[in-house]
């Protein structure tokens, strides 16, 4: 009795369901022909193919760029970024087209060369849609004008993006005062230099749930601060991103007391023009709850004293991007940063020579990036280091000058909770040492382009985590060790452009979770083993300009995920399998410059147009590639 009771409450739920439109079978019809009027303007992209009257294609909710709400089949996001032919002339926009989406959360426009909208047909329409919170219409060609039609009433919105428009100069942006819900306003990437509230900069406090602000590439000038005053008004605002303006010397007003709540800032100036970093310090040393700094184009060549540091207390990330710095001033002055976590001097200029005592009281620290800067490193370095920094697990130095007197075994094997390492690009001699094994949390290794010698350290097989193996362009010599096997984790591994012989190392066989494998430019012999067929989640193979005989096995066929194949410049003969065609997600074959046989080029041709007619929705750009290559030349 009971079971018969619960079956007919059930079907009673599902009437209801269905009487009250909650259950969905697709899309509405309206909302459908709405979707193909739309689409007449959208003239340039292959996406939109499956928006057609077809009665294989009814349900609009499964076209591309369209998603439903899985209960009410209503429209709720519309992606149609880069869905008209850029080289169209501009047009404008009539916006009542969006308005039968009256469910509509999302709607994104980026880069369709939109210069506006019809007149009284603009964004004010857009107000009808009582759920639009995001609103993305990036890198078009809207003018100041489109802050006017910004006030009717968008106050869903929680994110607009105007990134990359022709907003310019002084920008009257009283519309967005009714945009009272918004958390995130993107205007980088334009050409402003001032923001004006006719009634005020203080109406701007309408605006208290901004979160993120997004000013960067603009010309903003040296009295950023003073002109944006009204800023103080924005109580929430987390992220500020002002880089990459017309800034050299930041003022900020003595009796500035907003952005209490600010915790990332982006500031600096251009390459031409860059900022004083003193003065920053001692202008945004008001912010009490910054934590994350980065700093563009920033000149610190002074002395940076106490005075302009004792504010930064909570700071966890310092990002200095292509700036002056004189390192034995700067890194002392740095370390009073006792919650530091984050160091970036990427693309810097150091001056002075780099001690490992300058890193003594980083013991915090846990992110190290110090590539491509141009400096000279004291031989402790890695000593003091591996003592000093033990909560270090990113470090770079890639392109940093290192030379054969960083004794890489003094120090930096004692990183063992390093979990990224990257040396690459420099003069280190010598081989890798084998201490390397106790730095078990390691998962990214790049040692590539470096003048490395000797064999592969058996040392390395011991790091289990390892996700990616970079040894490229070394004079590495030897054999691939069999014990690559425990190397489990391995996803990439690059050992092309060095001196390695023998057979390839059946240990490759086991590595089940191997997406790229480049083995190419080496002396290599032997076949293509058959086992390489276990790795199946191989995507790119090139073990071109080797010594490989024998015929192209088969099993290759087995790799289904396999996009590039370069296997050219070796001593393979025979034909090539045409189970090759089976291979679906194959874009690049290159066989030239072996031994096969005398039919390849009709075996060529054939497997293409078998690959072709099992991929017929292909354009040509995703066509196959069946590459003919140079000899190799010398190492």
């Amino acid at each position: 009795m009971c079971g018969s009771k619960r079956v007919w409450v059930s079907e009673l739920i599902f009437i209801l369901l269905v009487v009250k439109g909650w259950w969905s079978e697709g899309c509405l019809e309206q909302e459908r022909s709405a979707l193909l009027q739309l689409k007449r303007f959208f003239n340039g992209d292959l996406r939109l193919q499956n928006w057609v009257d077809d009665e294989y294609y009814l349900d609009c909710c499964l076209w591309e760029g369209v998603e439903c709400n899985n209960t009410t089949g209503r429209v709720i996001k519309l992606d149609l970024a880069q869905t008209r032919n850029w080289e169209s002339e501009e047009w404008y926009m009539n916006a009542s087209l969006f308005t039968p989406f009256q469910q509509l959360e999302s709607l994104d426009l980026i880069e369709n060369n939109i210069a506006g909208c019809v007149e009284n047909e603009g964004l004010e329409k857009l107000s009808r849609l009582n759920n639009l919170k995001f609103l993305h219409l990036d890198y078009n060609s809207f003018n100041n004008s489109i802050f006017s039609s910004l006030g009717g009433g968008l106050s869903s919105l929680k994110r607009l993006s105007l990134a990359g428009n022709e907003l310019n100069g002084s920008i009257d942006i009283e519309g967005l005062e009714s945009l009272s819900n918004l958390e995130e306003l993107d205007m980088s990437d334009n050409a402003i230099d001032n923001l004006v509230v006719p009634k005020g900069l203080e109406r701007l406090s309408r605006l208290n749930n901004l979160k993120f602000l997004y000013l960067d590439d603009n010309y903003f000038n040296n009295s950023t601060f003073s002109s944006l005053g009204g800023l103080d008004s924005l109580s929430n605002l987390e992220e500020l991103n002002m880089r990459a303006n017309a800034i050299d010397n930041l003022v900020v007003p003595k009796d500035f007391r907003g952005l209490r709540k600010l915790n990332i800032l982006y500031l600096g100036g251009r390459e031409n023009a860059m900022i004083d970093g003193r003065q920053v310090l001692q202008s945004i040393g008001s912010l009490p709850s910054l934590k994350t700094l980065f700093l563009w184009y920033t000149n610190f060549m002074g002395t940076v004293v106490n005075q302009e540091l004792h504010n930064f207390t909570n700071l966890e990330g310092l990002i200095l991007y292509k700036s002056d710095l004189h390192v034995s001033q700067l890194l002392p002055s740095i370390a009073s940063f006792t919650s530091l976590k984050y160091l970036s001097m990427l693309d810097s200029v150091l001056k002075g020579a780099l001690h490992g005592q300058d890193f003594r009281k980083f013991k915090n620290l846990e992110h190290l990036d110090m590539g491509w800067v141009q400096v000279n490193v004291n031989t402790s370095f890695f000593q003091i280091v591996g003592k000093s920094m033990s909560s270090l697990k990113f470090l770079s130095l890639t392109s940093s000058s290192l030379n054969k007197n960083a004794i890489l075994d003094q120090g930096l094997c004692q990183l063992v909770h390093l979990q990224e390492l990257y040396i690459g690009r420099n003069d280190l001699r010598g081989s890798l040492p084998w201490c390397l094994a106790n730095m078990t949390s390691l998962q990214v290794l790049d040692a590539s382009s470096n003048q490395l010698t000797g064999n592969i350290s058996p040392g390395l097989c011991e790091l289990v985590l390892l996700r990616e193996l970079y040894i490229d362009y070394n004079d590495l010599r030897g054999s691939l060790p069999w014990c690559l096997a425990n190397m489990t984790s391995l996803q990439v591994l690059n050992a092309s452009y060095n001196q390695l012989t023998g057979n390839i190392s059946p240990g490759l066989c086991e590595l089940v979770l191997l997406r790229e494998l480049y083995i190419d430019y080496n002396d290599f012999g032997g076949s293509l083993r058959w086992c390489l067929a276990n790795t199946t989640s191989l995507q790119v193979l090139d073990a071109s300009c080797n010594q490989l005989i024998g015929n192209i096995s088969p099993s290759l066929c087995e790799l289904v995920l396999l996009r590039e194949l370069y296997i050219d410049n070796n001593d393979l003969r025979g034909s090539l399998p045409l189970c090759l065609a089976n291979l679906t997600s194959l874009r690049v074959l290159d066989v030239s410059y072996n031994q096969l046989s005398e039919n390849i080029s009709s075996s060529l041709m054939h497997l293409m147009l078998m690959l072709k007619s099992a991929r017929p929705w292909t354009d040509q750009i995703l066509s196959p590639t069946f590459m003919l290559s140079t000899v190799c030349s010398n190492h």
